[in-house]
């Protein structure tokens, strides 16, 4: 697999097209997927079959795992808990995506860990993540970790996850209160999981 870089940028609109051309006898397929406030543009060239696998981390209300679910399924993906995954299995994959929710501002350490664990190596990697805030500095950290192991980054995929707030009240509240009565209410909604299996597609060209 060869990749471009991938372009994170932001803007309110949603919707997804691919386009396609030619280039050196070979399929380049752009994916450009809007996640609400955010757009994430992503240039894979691909041939064959392949090889993927989806490490996770979910907990409290399960919102990433909906996702990395619906993910696998688009691109029959295996699927793992981070915590089922030794370092060195990575190393038998060819495209590999990692993910969790977003705390402080930032994935869950448990993720973390096992990049930096994981031998260097040449791999085609994806991100992706719920959270309560969508940001770019998100994933900062841990496209820096991919990178420093000599991983490409192909693609990056965020949503709104739901926030039960310090009280658990599972409200909608904007602002500070947020954190005490929760945000983001019924999220991932229906959209999410689709926009993400749209975003699966388009990493093998589909």
């Amino acid at each position: 697999m060869r990749q471009r870089p991938a372009l994170f940028y932001k803007c309110r609109l949603l919707q997804q097209f691919n386009q396609h051309d030619r280039e050196n006898n070979a399929q380049t397929v752009v994916i450009i997927s809007f996640i609400y406030a955010t757009i994430v543009i992503t240039t894979v060239t691909t041939g064959g079959i392949v090889n993927t696998l989806i490490v996770y981390k979910s907990y409290h209300r399960l919102n990433t795992e909906k996702i990395a679910k619906a993910m696998a399924g688009a691109m029959n993906a295996q699927l793992t808990k981070v915590e089922d995954v030794p370092p060195e299995a990575l190393a038998g994959y060819d495209l590999l995506g990692f993910g969790s929710g977003i705390y402080g501002l930032k994935h869950h350490k448990a993720l973390i860990e096992l990049i930096e664990a994981m031998p260097a190596m040449d791999k085609s990697v994806f991100v992706f993540s719920t959270c309560g805030n969508v940001r770019e500095v998100n994933h900062k950290l841990i496209k820096e970790k991919l990178t420093e192991k000599g991983c490409h980054i192909v693609g990056e995929f965020t949503c709104f996850g739901e926030f039960a707030g310090a009280l658990r009240l599972n409200r909608d509240w904007k602002g500070a209160l947020a954190f005490i009565g929760g945000k983001n209410r019924g999220h991932p909604d229906e959209k999410d999981p689709e926009n993400a299996r749209a975003f699966a597609k388009g990493l093998l060209g589909a």
